[in-house]
């Protein structure tokens, strides 16, 4: 459900980035080689709010759906601009300037109906004697670039169902984005670090001395491949995989016994999968095979954990398996659905993280803080995966 909203969110996204109006954030973009991340996010009176999900980028001047998208839209191209910190501060003012005009003129509107029509029809329930109620809702709906918010725009519903919609004013003073700039976010301050294994932690408190030696102006423009300094923090990674595989073992290795059962696996069905271009459910068949043969040996890595959570956690495209329910118990599949229901993104870590493994260059600051930023994206997910249930 979620990824058909981010979805329709992007294909608004996309018809405000292609208005002639948005020409001058598509200079200023390119000026200074920026990237403006789009995301959505709901909160209750229950919570202190679910975790932005990105539906959209904007580079230069187009909008992509995914990070591998822009990668790929870029090049392999180094590009430095060499823009001191406080020109940066006056594009992204002005950037945001533009975006509060931007919204002003009504282009947002599209984004608005839709967040909205989403919530009121999501957000419901009818009681036993048919009459609807609704849950009190806020839909935040943000963009931002080096961390910055340059737009919010918030989405309200009551309990009674009204709907309404306001601005925070865009991010425009550039005194103020000065000291709110950061290209990187620092997991060594991260609070849910401690709730990662003491492997893990050492891996990225590692990583974190190697960037603040060499990824500093005057240095990094010198290093020939950004892809080395991933590293540290993608081990982090396949240390917190392992550690979740161990969790729930048990509950994989059943799941997977019935995907076996009912996955079409003989000769003529992987050829029929194929030209369906059902490669999902082809690759969901292979790594429940694997978890069988190797059992508590098996060794998981992006890949397999994007098929976990997707298909064995969120059981999607799995009705037709009876009996097959998620390997996760419900505080912890309530957990994942806050984190949206698409997790193609980490399969794209996958295979770009191959790519720095097997002779691949990462030329450019650019593209590593793309990496950098999912990588750290994916073990806060982890870390909240796998940390202990609290008491009740």
């Amino acid at each position: 459900m979620r990824d058909a909203l981010s979805d329709r969110l992007f294909m608004e996204l996309k018809m405000v980035s292609e208005r002639e109006e948005s020409d001058t954030i598509h200079n200023l973009l390119a000026r200074g080689d920026y990237l403006l991340e789009c995301t959505y996010r709901f909160d209750s009176d229950q919570s202190d709010g679910i975790h932005p999900i990105p539906f959209g980028f904007i580079y230069r001047n187009g909008a992509y759906k995914t990070r591998l998208e822009v990668a790929k839209a870029r090049g392999s191209t180094r590009r430095d601009m060499g823009l001191s910190r406080s020109e940066v501060a006056v594009d992204l003012a002005r950037i945001g300037s533009s975006l509060a005009d931007i919204y002003f003129k009504g282009f947002f509107k599209g984004t608005s109906t839709v967040l909205l029509k989403f919530m009121k029809s999501t957000f419901r329930w009818v009681s036993d004697g048919g009459g609807v109620h609704y849950q009190s809702r806020l839909g935040v709906l943000t963009i931002k670039c080096k961390q910055s918010e340059l737009l919010t725009i918030y989405h309200r519903m009551s309990g009674s169902g009204e709907l309404s919609e306001d601005l925070n004013q865009a991010l425009i003073d550039p005194s103020l984005l000065l000291s709110n700039i950061s290209g990187l976010t620092r997991l060594v301050e991260q609070p849910w670090l401690r709730t990662l294994t003491p492997d893990a932690r050492a891996s990225i408190e590692m990583g974190t001395q190697i960037l603040d030696a060499l990824y500093v102006e005057g240095v990094r423009e010198l290093l020939p491949d950004y892809g080395a300094l991933l590293f540290p923090f993608a081990k982090a990674v396949e240390i917190e995989i392992a550690k979740h595989f161990r969790l729930y073992s048990g509950a994989l290795i059943d799941s997977s016994l019935l995907l076996v059962g009912h996955l079409p696996h003989g000769p003529h069905d992987e050829r029929l999968m194929k030209r369906q271009k059902n490669s999902d459910r082809y690759a969901l068949f292979h790594v429940a095979e694997s978890v069988l043969t190797k059992m508590e040996g098996f060794r998981p890595n992006m890949h397999s954990l994007y098929h976990f959570l997707s298909y064995y956690g969120l059981r999607r495209n799995l009705d037709f398996v009876i009996g097959f329910d998620s390997y996760l118990p419900d505080s912890k599949v309530r957990v994942l659905r806050g984190w949206g229901d698409d997790f193609r993104w980490i399969l794209d870590l996958h295979y770009r993280r191959n790519k720095w493994a097997y002779g691949g260059v990462v030329e450019g600051s650019f593209e590593f803080e793309l990496w950098y930023e999912d990588l750290c994206r994916l073990l806060r997910l982890l870390s909240e995966l796998n940390a202990e249930e609290e008491p009740a």
